[in-house]
């Protein structure tokens, strides 16, 4: 009867959703080309981090930032990530050279960088304690 229709037929509303999303894609030049300009924005975006000198080294994993900073913890090789950086937001050193009690950034620094990203056309979505995923479009 209608209830094994329903089981065994997609909701015309879904596919509808999906043909128009493909249908975009496929109007930007198909998926290799998406995933190339994904590829080259994230790559801008990692340039600009470094640049801007907010990063600490991938060599100094181990070593206590001079100052409040973020290290990406995604992989280096654009071939095996995808189209976002996750950024660990380091804490700054503790005063008087003390060690500090915890690897992880202040909530607030995360959230402040997680504000300034968006506000720069960065998607963004941050993760407790110290991660903010940064994706741009």
């Amino acid at each position: 009867g209608a209830a094994g229709f329903a089981c065994s037929n997609v909701n015309p509303l879904m596919v509808a959703c999906l043909l128009a999303s493909l249908r975009t894609l496929r109007d930007a030049g198909g998926i290799q080309a998406a995933r190339r300009k994904s590829r080259l924005l994230t790559g801008y975006l990692e340039l600009l981090l470094h640049e801007e000198e907010l990063t600490v080294p991938r060599a100094a994993a181990q070593a206590q930032p001079a100052r409040c900073g973020i290290r990406i913890i995604t992989p280096a090789d654009p071939r095996r990530r995808g189209c976002q950086l996750s950024l660990r937001v380091l804490p700054p050193p503790p005063p008087g050279g003390a060690e500090a009690e915890s690897g992880s950034g202040p909530p607030g620094a995360m959230r402040e960088l997680e504000a300034a990203l968006l506000s720069r056309g960065v998607v963004v979505d941050a993760r407790e304690p110290d991660i903010v995923r940064a994706a741009p479009v």
